[in-house]
């Protein structure tokens, strides 16, 4: 699965619908949302190998936001982990970025660490 990085807008709402009209004086309201990064999985690596820091494709000037295995909570980092290969399992990671203080919905990278059995795994 990848997600697609672009701005987008998520909607534009009429001021009469949603909010008190002495608040504002346009009619309308326009929320910009920032899109999350380019993820790619999930990732198999086999167990004991030596894993590199998860990687993901920010926007140019985007802040990265590295959340370990919080899908909600916990405090961002701009470091991304790196997985630990010592057990067979699945974890999942999160991660988002910011633009211009807005920051995108949490994606998740989905790491397998599997028996090593001698196999090659591909990657298509």
């Amino acid at each position: 699965m990848k997600a697609f990085v672009f701005l987008f807008l998520i909607s534009t709402f009429s001021k009469a619908s949603v909010l008190p009209a002495n608040n504002f004086s346009n009619d309308r309201i326009s929320i910009l949302a920032t899109a999350p990064p380019t993820v790619t999985t999930p990732i198999y690596l086999c167990q004991n190998s030596v894993a590199i820091p998860l990687t993901a494709t920010f926007l140019a000037g985007a802040t990265h936001n590295w959340y370990g295995t919080n899908v909600v909570g916990g405090a961002a980092t701009t470091t991304a982990p790196t997985p630990n290969t010592s057990n067979v399992g699945t974890t999942t990671y999160y991660v988002s970025q910011t633009i211009g203080g807005v920051e995108s919905t949490r994606v998740s990278i989905v790491v397998n660490i599997v028996a090593d059995n001698g196999a090659t795994i591909l990657t298509f």
